[in-house]
């Protein structure tokens, strides 16, 4: 799954790459910006938006992979940077599900895209982007399946554990405009925050093996954009 995750971010940075290379060609601009003749795909300043996402998620130490879902808000501060603030919702399995994570990570991101402008040369406008800003995870964690560990049995003394950490993030991603107003989001992230440093019981912290859940996601999303 790894190497996975390898040729997705690699293939996205190549995009960026190209686009970037891309953007001597005068296509990606309109030719008259015009207020009356300025393409729609043309980013106006002051752009909000509302999307929902979704995706998958795998942290290193994890059991298996897991699906993930959120909502974000998006706003366009300049032509090459945007603001995203985003809450998501996942669960996560460690140690054959003797330890159930589930989480609520709430982000604000920092959008830098490079080229202002969309490129034009694919049928819909394309806006390669990176992404990079502060991760508040709030977790809940179960203890199950007869979970124990010296000097505390965790599932007995402590069945249910309510933790918060602060993280950071990064990302690269692309935005396809498939209407005027819809963009379709396609990105590749990495957080990375402390499971066990962040449990605030002593007793609890002192019990529960080294686990990271410095994750990677993919994820795909609509956002709605209003004027």
């Amino acid at each position: 799954m790894k190497g996975f995750y390898l040729q997705v971010k690699s293939l996205l940075w190549a995009l960026v790459f190209a686009s970037a290379m891309l953007g001597i060609i005068p296509s990606v601009y309109a030719a008259d910006d015009s207020e009356s003749k300025k393409p729609w795909y043309i980013p106006e300043l002051g752009n909000f938006g509302a999307g929902i996402h979704g995706g998958y998620l795998s942290s290193k130490d994890a059991d298996n992979g897991s699906g993930f879902a959120g909502a974000h808000l998006r706003f366009r501060v300049l032509s090459v940077l945007g603001i995203e603030v985003a809450g998501d919702s996942t669960t996560e399995y460690f140690k054959n599900k003797s330890i159930v994570v589930t989480e609520t990570p709430l982000s604000v991101t920092g959008l830098i895209y490079p080229l202002g402008a969309p490129l034009t040369i694919f049928p819909w406008p394309v806006t390669p982007y990176l992404a990079g800003g502060v991760t508040w995870v709030y977790y809940r964690t179960d203890f199950r399946n007869g979970f124990a560990a010296s000097p505390t049995n965790l599932q007995a003394a402590a069945p249910v554990e309510y933790n918060s950490a602060m993280g950071w993030h990064d990302g690269i991603g692309v935005d396809v405009a498939v209407r005027k107003n819809v963009v379709f989001n396609l990105e590749f992230r990495g957080t990375y925050w402390d499971f066990k440093e962040n449990i605030k019981s002593d007793a609890v912290r002192a019990s529960v093996p080294d686990i990271s859940t410095n994750n990677y996601t993919l994820r795909a999303g609509l956002t709605f954009l209003f004027h």
